[in-house]
């Protein structure tokens, strides 16, 4: 013994102080150790705890340690730990665990079989004393660590390093000993259910990110097929449908989801019945889909799942079922309020919003039904216009909003003129002409403003060819206008130009600075140039040939090449979409 003990100082002091100068806290646990060893040596046992529990206290923050040394303090503390107090569950936990985060290489050849061995006994000796669905994962972590020994055709040889600690623990550098440790950890899972298994497999999808979890979960998910848990086969094709640890597989997916359905899992029926009714990789089949899901309609996990959402769809299409908008508005209702899944949830929510909104149009159009709209007030017309905005039935509020900026002001033309600039985004050509219809009719009134907006509409060509001399004429109306009636009227507006997007003050918007500005701009060579390169992507040719035209007539030089060259490519364009 005296031997051994000799060696195991000289091992320690080699492996902990040569590479670096020991700090106070390296210092500290080789004195721990060394006060621990003579404790050894005179067979004094009843003394050996208490400098090997500060030895691995000490490690924990003597950093400049190597991590094998600090690995081999802890398990020795462990083996006095398990020998003298038992109970002490907190420090078995702990330091169990820190064998297994700082000796666990997932991803790496194993360097040392001995110390491969220690972390495998760790996550054995750690699932009893983690949280129950933990258990599972640290036996799965075990088992990967034990059999990557044989399948990496690793040597069960002891280094010489550490040859003499292996001996003072009691640990046998053999594959007898990795056998009797698969062994073991086999006998513990077996005594884990389907259920377990399942749960442990979600955690450690959840925790995917962390070391070996990956492994873990698809370790689990099978142990609980071998369990035949139904819903262990639906959450392997959830993995596969969203490539959670393995590749995504959508045929891999409906396999599973239809295996898990046929073994009596509601949420194997759930998914395999989505996949019915979208026609992915299998054929659409409503009259399955929908008898899959009526067969766990009152199941509890049903509306979990996202069951709700599903029925929802046949009632409120009509697939595989009469159309039933009330049961699929309840369904929707239900599949928001108690699905899992965050999409399901906005799928339910939008579902049930576009239900309810089609149900208040329908009803608005039977009480607007037979009116004759040209008899109806202004302030009728903008309620229904209103009230059809409001369930986003926005092609119908258009109806009655012109008709109201025909009889009503023209602000409140150039109020709605606004908004119809906004949701086209310069983009949506249906909403920038019925921008420009509506501040057309509206810069025919008193509101100059209108007129501002107008001028940018033609000088742009939003919703209309452009057309810089009627910008120019709309121009010079608006400041007449507003000089006549004095600027302040307009100094703070609301609407004033907004569709620029630009800021104004009162010099600003008594001058008419910023239209002028842009004005001057597009009678520039350079600039019409840039904006008809611009308009390119516009889907009217005719916009950059305009621009493309006023430049070159402005003198650009490069304008009437890039003209040609632009309306070559539109006829090859038109020429190959009739092919």
């Amino acid at each position: 013994m005296t031997k051994l003990i000799c060696l195991l100082l000289t091992t320690f002091s080699l492996l902990a102080i040569s590479p670096v100068k020991a700090q106070s806290k390296e210092e500290k646990c080789l004195q721990k150790l060394s006060e621990y060893l003579t404790y050894v040596e005179k067979q004094q046992w009843n003394k050996t705890l208490k400098p090997i529990a500060d030895c691995a206290y000490y490690a924990k923050g003597a950093m400049k340690l190597d991590n094998e040394v600090r690995i081999l303090c802890w398990y020795l503390y462990l083996g006095e730990l398990i020998k003298h107090n038992p109970n002490n569950r907190d420090d078995i936990r702990e330091y169990s665990g820190l064998i297994c985060s700082y000796g666990y290489k997932y991803e790496e050849k194993p360097k040392s079989y001995g110390l491969e061995l220690i972390v495998a006994n760790a996550f054995i000796l750690n699932s009893g004393y983690v949280k129950e669905v933990w258990k599972p994962i640290q036996l799965a972590k075990a088992i990967n660590v034990l059999t990557r020994l044989e399948q990496m055709n690793v040597q069960p040889v002891a280094e010489k390093d550490y040859e003499a600690f292996y001996i003072l623990s009691g640990l046998s550098v053999s594959d007898a000993e990795r056998l009797k440790m698969m062994q073991y950890t086999v006998q513990l899972m077996e005594t884990l259910s389907g259920l377990e298994w399942f749960n442990a497999a979600e955690e450690a999808l959840d925790h995917r990110n962390m070391k070996g979890c990956p492994f873990a979960a698809l370790f689990c998910v099978q142990q609980s097929e071998k369990k035949n848990f139904p819903n262990a086969w639906a959450l392997h094709g959830n993995m596969f449908e969203n490539g959670k640890v393995v590749h995504k597989d959508l045929d891999q997916a409906v396999k599973y989801y239809k295996q898990a359905a046929n073994n009596g899992s509601v949420w194997g029926k759930i998914e395999y019945a989505s996949f019915l009714i979208n026609g992915k990789i299998v054929e659409k089949d409503y009259s399955q889909a929908l008898q899959l899901l009526n067969s766990v309609a009152g199941e509890s996990d049903f509306l979990r799942y996202g069951g709700g959402y599903q029925l929802g769809r046949l009632y409120e299409y009509g697939w595989g079922v009469e159309v039933n908008r009330e049961k699929a508005m309840e369904f929707y209702t239900d599949s928001y309020e108690k699905c899992i899944w965050t999409k399901l949830k906005e799928l339910s929510y939008e579902g049930s919003m576009r239900l309810e909104n089609k149900i208040s149009e329908e009803l608005i159009d039977a009480e607007v039904a037979g009116v004759d709209i040209s008899q109806m007030s202004v302030d009728e017309l903008l309620t229904i216009a209103q009230r059809y905005e409001e369930i986003n039935a926005k092609s119908k509020a258009v109806i009655y909003e012109i008709q109201a900026a025909r009889k009503g002001s023209s602000y409140s033309a150039c109020k709605v003129g606004v908004k119809y600039f906004d949701w086209s985004k310069r983009e949506d050509e249906m909403w920038l002409k019925y921008a420009f219809e509506v501040f057309d009719i509206g810069s025919k009134g008193n509101y100059a403003p209108c007129k501002y907006n107008l001028a940018l509409m033609y000088l742009y060509g939003y919703g209309i060819s452009p057309n810089y001399e009627k910008a120019l004429e709309l121009y010079n109306k608006y400041i007449e206008q507003i000089s006549a009636e004095g600027y302040e009227e307009y100094s703070k507006d609301n609407y004033l130009g907004t569709i620029t997007g630009t800021l104004y003050n009162e010099e600003a918007t008594k001058k008419g600075i910023p239209l002028k500005k842009e004005l001057d701009d597009f009678n520039n060579p350079d600039e019409l140039y840039q904006w008809a390169r611009f308009r390119e992507r516009d889907s009217r040719p005719e916009i950059s040939i305009y621009f493309y035209t006023r430049a070159a007539q402005k003198g650009h030089p490069k304008a009437a090449e890039r003209l040609e060259a632009f309306k070559k490519k539109i006829a090859e364009k038109q020429n190959s979409s009739k092919q």
